[in-house]
């Protein structure tokens, strides 16, 4: 993989700046780590996701891995060879796209999207497993590939009976992530109107969730 240049695109969570990797002979645009929420902490940390305010005057690096979310661990030291961070503020999606550099409105010109929902149980698993859950390689057959974090574990799925902790709202971070993608996937050469959602193990039984 050869990183070229990097560039930046404005989003509703604010200036994100990206890089062009080579794969398999082609130009792929990668941005890791957009925030699509604000932080699950304090009063959020079992409440529904809020979407993230704009980030004014401070640029998103989209060329590093961030955080993970919380989750339970198997095996003594799996996690620091993949230089894997946890915390509660995790809530991030990547974006791989052919496309970016297009930036328009031209909806002929827009690519398709495939949104990628991680496995684990529910209780486990990250975007940032690289390279597993990498989306470079799908994006050179001229889609646009986005993978999401969501809450884990007790953080997803504990139910309060509460207003601030109804219970299942790992589903509704992922549904929140789908509309962030929606409202700025033309900045990254994608078109909204053709989103798949996909996922593996407990990915796809959120897909079967969103669809009912």
């Amino acid at each position: 993989m050869i990183i070229t240049y990097m560039y930046n695109v404005h989003t509703t969570s604010g200036v994100v700046r990206g890089q062009t990797i080579h794969v398999l002979n082609t130009s792929i645009d990668q941005f890791l780590g957009i925030p699509y929420a604000e932080p699950p902490v304090g009063r959020l940390r079992f409440a529904k996701p809020e979407l993230i305010k704009t980030q004014l005057n401070y640029i998103i690096d989209g060329s590093k891995t961030c955080n993970s979310c919380p989750q339970m661990q198997f095996g003594s030291n799996k996690w620091d060879k993949m230089n894997i961070t946890f915390s509660e503020d995790c809530l991030v999606l990547n974006i791989w796209t052919p496309n970016a550099g297009n930036n328009n409105t031209n909806k002929s010109q827009l690519k398709p999207i495939m949104f990628y929902i991680h496995g684990g149980g529910l209780t486990m698993g990250s975007i940032f497993y690289m390279p597993i859950v990498n989306g470079s390689v799908l994006a050179t057959h001229d889609v646009m590939i986005v993978t999401v974090n969501y809450r884990l574990g007790n953080f997803g799925w504990l139910y309060g009976d509460r207003e601030d902790a109804p219970g299942n709202v790992g589903f509704y971070d992922q549904l929140l992530a789908l509309k962030w993608v929606r409202e700025n996937a033309h900045k990254f050469g994608g078109d909204r109107d053709r989103i798949t959602i996909f996922g593996m193990s407990a990915g796809s039984w959120s897909v079967s969730a969103h669809i009912l």
